[in-house]
C-alpha cells in the first residue's frame, strides 16, 4: 500500500512540475509574442518626412502621407468586388418626377481600357443621369447648374484653380457637415453604403469666386463671353465635396492609373455639388464592397521602399534635378478576375522632374517593394 502511495505522491509531483513548466514556457512564449509585436509595430512606423542627396541629380525630400490612426501592424489582406447599383433607385430618384426622359445607350472604357456600355437618360427639366453597371459609375447632374469652369483634375492645366476656392467655414445656406449628412443619407438610401468614408476634401463655392473664375475662363477662351452669366447671386453659392473610402483606415485609390491623378490632389470615389436646391451634381464610380480574409500582410519598412524608387530613378543620367517630394500609401484594387480585385497597400510616390510641366509617379507595392504596373499605362 506504501509503494503504491510513495509511486502516486512522485507522479502527483512530477505532473504538477510538468504544469507549472508548461505554464511558465507559455508565460515567457505570450511575453515574447507580445514583445515580438510590439517591436514588429515599432519596426514598420513611418517617417513624416524623409530626406536623402541621393545623387547630383537626384534628392528626396519628400512628405510621407499615412493616416494617423493606421495601424501597420494589423493589416489584413482583402479582396473587393465592385458594389452592385439599384439602377431603379436611381431612375425613380433623378427621373421619375412628372417630366419625361429620353433613354440612349453610350459605350466607354473602363480602367481596363475595355469598352463598355452604359444607359444615358435625358430628362425635360435638364437633370441627365448616366449608368455604367461594368464599372459601377453612376453620374447625376443638372445640366443647367453644371459648373464647367471648375479645372480641378490636373495641377498643370492651364486654369487649374482649386487653390482658389476656400476649404473651411461655412455658406450661408447650410453649414458644411449638414450638408454632408444629408448627402450621405441621400446615397444610403440608394443603395450606396456610407460607413467606411472619410471626406478627401471639402471646397466652399461662394458666388463671388465662381463669378472670378468664369471671367478668367473667358479671357483665356475656353467660354464665349455671350455664355458668361450676368445675374451671379448668393443664391448660386454651393459646395463641393470629394468623399472616397477607406479601407482598413487606409483612403482607397480612387483611379485607374497613377497618371490620371495627382497624390497630393486626389479626387474621391465620390464626389457632389451641394446647394440649397440640393444635390446639383453626383459622381459615384468604382465604389467597392470589400472582403477581408484571416491572413495579415507584413509591410516593408520605408526605407526599403525607398530603394525601389532609388534602384529607378537613383542613377538617371539627366541635365535637371528630379526631386521625390510626395509619397502616400493608399489602399489599391487591383483587377483580377471580371469584376473581382485584389486590394493591394501601395505608395504611390511623385517626382518633380526639373521644371518640366509633368509630374513622374512611381506606385510601389507596400509588402513587396516591386513597383505595380497594373496601375501604369502601358
Amino acid at each position: 500500500m506504501n509503494k503504491y502511495l510513495k509511486t502516486g505522491g512522485v507522479l502527483l509531483i512530477c505532473a504538477c512540475a510538468v504544469g507549472i513548466l508548461w505554464t511558465s514556457a507559455h508565460h515567457k512564449k505570450d511575453v515574447l509574442n507580445g514583445t515580438q509585436k510590439a517591436d514588429a509595430a515599432q519596426a514598420i512606423s513611418f517617417p513624416k518626412t524623409y530626406e536623402k542627396q541621393v545623387s547630383d541629380t537626384f534628392t528626396i525630400q519628400a512628405d510621407v502621407i499615412v493616416p494617423e490612426n493606421f495601424d501597420p501592424s494589423n493589416l489584413h489582406k482583402t479582396t473587393a468586388q465592385i458594389h452592385k447599383i439599384d439602377q431603379e433607385e436611381w431612375k425613380k430618384r433623378f427621373l421619375e418626377s412628372g417630366t419625361e426622359y429620353q433613354e440612349h445607350e453610350y459605350e466607354e472604357s473602363n480602367r481596363e481600357e475595355k469598352r463598355i456600355k452604359g444607359m444615358l437618360y435625358d430628362k425635360a427639366d435638364g437633370w441627365q443621369l448616366a449608368v455604367s453597371e461594368q464599372c459601377g459609375a453612376l453620374w447625376a447632374a443638372k445640366m443647367d447648374k453644371i459648373i464647367n469652369y471648375l479645372i480641378w483634375d490636373y495641377p498643370v492645366s492651364d486654369g487649374y484653380n482649386r487653390d482658389a476656392y476656400p476649404i473651411q467655414g461655412d455658406l450661408s445656406f447650410a453649414k458644411r457637415d449638414d450638408a454632408y449628412q444629408i448627402i450621405a443619407g441621400e446615397l444610403e438610401s440608394l443603395g450606396i453604403p456610407m460607413k467606411n468614408v472619410e471626406i478627401e476634401r471639402c471646397y466652399n463655392l461662394p458666388y463671388q469666386t465662381l463669378a472670378e473664375q468664369e471671367q478668367l475662363a473667358v479671357e483665356r477662351g475656353e467660354l464665349d463671353a455671350d455664355e458668361r452669366r450676368t445675374d451671379w447671386s448668393s443664391e448660386d453659392d454651393a459646395y463641393y465635396y470629394y468623399i472616397w473610402q477607406t479601407e482598413q483606415e487606409l483612403p482607397v485609390y480612387p483611379c485607374g492609373h497613377i497618371e490620371d491623378m495627382d497624390p497630393e490632389n486626389i479626387r474621391g470615389g465620390i464626389e457632389c455639388c451641394y446647394s440649397k436646391d440640393g444635390i446639383d451634381y453626383l459622381n459615384v464610380s468604382y465604389w467597392m464592397d470589400f472582403k477581408q480574409e484571416e491572413e495579415t500582410l507584413s509591410l516593408l519598412s520605408f526605407e526599403d521602399i525607398i530603394k525601389t524608387v532609388e534602384e529607378k530613378y537613383g542613377d538617371v543620367i539627366n541635365d535637371r534635378m528630379m526631386t521625390l517630394n510626395t509619397c502616400r500609401l493608399f489602399e489599391a484594387p487591383i483587377p483580377q478576375a471580371e469584376g473581382s480585385y485584389e486590394v493591394v497597400p501601395v505608395w504611390i510616390c511623385k517626382i518633380q522632374d526639373g521644371d518640366m510641366s509633368n509630374p513622374i509617379y512611381l506606385p510601389v507595392n507596400a509588402v513587396t517593394g516591386q513597383e505595380v504596373e497594373e496601375l501604369e499605362y502601358e
